[in-house]
């Protein structure tokens, strides 16, 4: 569609021809609008207004609009697919023996890199298994005074079972806002992702690490209290007794 138009500029007037590219234009010729979008402006104020030869472009919003997401989808599969391939990579010099830490790097380098392959190769991590990692400093807080956080009463606790309904319920609370790690068999290998939940944005998925055996996965958690989604606490109820007598019995009580 094409209109005639005066500009004005001092003293004179010219004519040229105004193309208008509406949305449904805007696959033609490889984003055209987009690639307009990269001259220079007649006039600061108008940006979407733009000089080729003897013509004035109008970009209208909705294809610019169009045209920077069609730039976006282009470079996200781009990415995906160099992530697709840094993952099939390391799987194989795993598998090998081979060193793999600068390709980890590479797939953990960006904020959104991994996540995008994650949600680009649904299910995987989705509907995956998964497990929260507690510290006892996340529950004891032994470098700040624990009565501001606890009521004394709450924690001069008598009985192991008074000692397990604390120590549950505390970790349940806890498990609330950390992150979770999921892991599952791909390709012959086990891979886990850390998943940290960003309100309507859903989950979002980073730190890509590989083991050979879910046996590995485990033995990356010890050290930690385990709340697996599958089988619930995995920590013993000895070691979670054991865990509070050394941090609050034997520190306040006795």
């Amino acid at each position: 569609m094409a209109y005639c138009a005066g500009v004005g500029f001092r003293e004179f007037w010219v004519e040229f021809e105004v193309v208008l590219i509406p949305l449904i234009d805007i696959a033609l010729k490889d984003l055209l609008a987009y690639k307009i979008c990269d001259k220079t402006p007649i006039f600061s104020y108008c940006p979407r207004i733009l000089m080729s030869e003897n013509k004035i472009v109008y970009i209208t919003p909705e294809a610019e609009n169009k045209a920077k997401w069609i730039a976006r989808e282009k470079k996200l599969k781009v990415e995906i697919k160099e992530t697709d391939a840094l993952i099939n990579s390391v799987i194989d010099r795993f598998l090998n023996d081979e060193p793999i830490d600068d390709i980890l790097v590479k797939i953990n380098e960006g904020y959104e890199k991994f996540n995008n392959w994650v949600y680009d190769n649904d299910p995987i991590f989705l509907d995956s298994e998964y497990t929260w990692l507690i510290s006892e400093e996340d529950i004891f807080m032994p470098d700040e005074d624990i009565f501001e956080y606890y009521d004394k009463e709450k924690l001069d606790l008598n009985t192991n079972e008074q000692i397990l309904e604390f120590m549950h319920s505390k970790i349940d609370e806890k498990c609330e806002d950390l992150v979770a790690y999921h892991y599952e068999l791909y390709k012959g290998v086990y891979i886990s992702s850390s998943c940290e939940m960003m309100g309507q944005g859903g989950p979002f998925f980073s730190d890509f690490c590989i083991y050979k055996t879910e046996d590995e996965f485990w033995d990356f958690c010890k050290g930690s209290i385990i709340n697996s989604s599958e089988w619930g606490i995995k920590t013993s109820d000895v070691e979670l007794i054991n865990m509070f007598k050394k941090n609050i019995t034997d520190k306040y009580f006795k």
